[in-house]
């Protein structure tokens, strides 16, 4: 779904993914993996791999503005995330350790309104848990596994779920289903078959969906 948006550049922290890129004839866009040790990540490792990506999301937005890119991919969001929180709590001057989380969740805040304003479209990947309400499990019903600010940051939440192939049962197909938006709240908990960009907007921005198909074959993409 993530690699339909328009102009996409990818900062991938999850996996390998050539083989998806070539799959999908894509090997020329702009792309970096920053990968982490296995086990415990120390503090000047995360320095090194949040500066890494820093300059990867400033890159990000100087291709927008010159009008190569219109979409940003983060893939493997939690870890991004536990970048940040090794850094940020290192480097917090707080000798008491009161308020000790300030100064990450200002980190991720900034991070998303930065994004939200540049321009790009943004997308964070991350792995999706259960919702509990008063220590009970809500029964097919799932929450992003983030930062608890973020689902709130950003215009719409959609989940990836799989069910048996009909007829017979054998295999899988994915589906979405649209959580927590700002655009149309009706919508929340659909599921929809198409995962792609054009498919999104049509479902919660219409009137956008008209604009990204006319500016899609004006530029010959389409």
């Amino acid at each position: 779904m993530a690699l339909s948006y328009p102009s996409p550049c990818l900062i991938n922290f999850d996996r390998s993914e050539d083989s998806l890129i070539g799959s999908l004839g894509m090997e020329n866009i702009m792309r970096d993996r920053i990968v982490a040790p296995v086990g415990e990540i120390t503090y000047p490792v995360a320095k090194q791999l949040l500066t890494q990506f820093e300059a990867d999301v400033n890159q990000a937005k100087q291709l927008q503005q010159a009008g190569v890119v219109k979409s940003l991919i983060i893939d493997g969001g939690p870890l991004a995330e536990d970048i940040i929180t090794i850094v940020t709590l290192e480097e917090n001057d707080n000798k008491n350790n009161t308020y000790r989380y300030a100064t990450r969740n200002a980190y991720i805040t900034n991070l998303f309104n930065d994004l939200n304003e540049s321009g790009l479209n943004a997308v964070w990947l991350s792995k999706a848990k259960p919702l509990w309400v008063n220590n009970n499990k809500v029964a097919g019903q799932y929450i992003p596994n983030c930062h608890d600010d973020i689902p709130f940051m950003v215009n719409v939440n959609i989940f990836t779920r799989t069910k048996p192939k009909p007829p017979l049962g054998i295999g899988l197909d994915f589906f979405g289903v649209i959580g927590m938006n700002s655009a149309n709240p009706a919508v929340t908990n659909l599921e929809v078959a198409s995962l792609d960009y054009t498919g999104i907007l049509n479902l919660l921005w219409p009137e956008l969906a008209v604009v990204a198909e006319a500016e899609a074959v004006v530029s010959g993409e389409s």
